[in-house]
């Protein structure tokens, strides 16, 4: 399944955790503990082990401190809610990337992310 950002109130189907801090940090599905992985068509959630496309840097937002951004593993693009189409980690600009909101945890701990709907 691949990973897309409808919804203001993710269903618990619909949240990751994050593992990991900076350039180390992977997402897991937490309802099928699978680890996410940036692959050309979008973010997908079927992996049960760690690869380099499974890893992403987190960057803070500018002038959103609350938020992060997230650059995928396979080819150090930022990543950016393309709607219907997905998460696509496909943008080599930092101010084409989605700002994501972690609605748990802290930065030392799991977190959850979504994005906003704008």
């Amino acid at each position: 399944s691949m990973l897309r950002c409808l919804d203001k109130e993710p269903a618990f189907s619909g949240w990751l955790t994050v593992h990991g801090v900076g350039g180390h940090s992977t997402l897991k599905d937490a309802r099928k503990n699978m680890y996410c992985s940036d692959q050309s068509k979008g973010i997908r959630c079927i992996s049960d082990q760690t690869h380099k496309s499974e890893h992403f840097e987190m960057f803070d937002c500018p002038d959103q401190p609350e938020r992060v951004v997230l650059r995928g593993g396979r080819q150090q693009h930022y990543c950016k809610d393309h709607g219907e189409d997905g998460v696509r980690c496909v943008h080599s600009k930092f101010e084409d990337a989605t700002c994501f909101l972690p609605v748990a945890g802290d930065p030392f701990t799991t977190r959850v992310i979504q994005t906003e709907d704008e």
